[in-house]
């Protein structure tokens, strides 16, 4: 895996899981360790029953780990059947998009009663096709009443039902109920 690390510590940057597709006994995982380099590669080194595997590859408890959240089936027919170097199961990660716009009420900007440093408001991104993919930001809190709704985030391409719900602040001026402001976004 040539993944590089945003930020190194001793903790687990990956979990390899190889589910033996015969014999379940012969199944096993090992860790990707923690790494000293950013540019440290993503090496492991196991023991493995002859047979056909599954190989499944996770996010570890890093912080630094630049792999997602979600767990990926790297090989469905790993065969083993003699010691082997240097083998590469890869993660495809879809790029992210930088997603921003506003809230509005009415097609107003949303005006906050008092301002304070809770969010103003929630909004999630339910991806449509995978779930995976879903997401969600914050409005943070505001120095000014008239501070707009503004958001930033990075999303992966595909289409999102996008509901936007009140913040924990007291001042925003947002229903207390959730609204679907976008059924269908299209992120390319």
């Amino acid at each position: 895996m040539d993944a590089v690390a945003t930020l190194c510590s001793s903790n687990t940057r990956a979990r390899i899981t190889f589910d033996h597709t015969t014999d379940t006994r012969f199944s096993s995982a090992t860790d990707v360790l923690g790494c000293t380099n950013l540019n440290d590669p993503y090496t492991f080194t196991t023991q493995l029953y002859p047979g056909t595997y599954k190989v499944t590859v996770t996010r570890g408890g890093s912080g630094g780990s630049t792999l997602p959240n979600w767990a990926t089936v790297s090989s469905t027919s790993f065969t083993v059947n003699a010691p082997q170097a240097n083998v590469v199961f890869d993660v495809p990660i879809p790029p992210l998009h930088t997603v921003s716009g506003r809230i509005t009420i009415n097609g107003m900007d949303a005006v906050a009663t008092l301002c304070s440093s809770s969010t103003r408001a929630r909004i999630t991104f339910e991806h449509l096709t995978d779930t995976r993919f879903s997401s969600a930001t914050d409005v943070l809190g505001c120095t000014n009443l008239t501070d707009p709704y503004d958001f930033t985030t990075q999303l992966y391409p595909g289409i999102y039902k996008v509901t936007v719900t009140r913040g924990s602040s007291g001042g925003s001026t947002l229903p207390s109920w959730a609204t679907v402001a976008v059924a269908r976004l299209q992120v390319p």
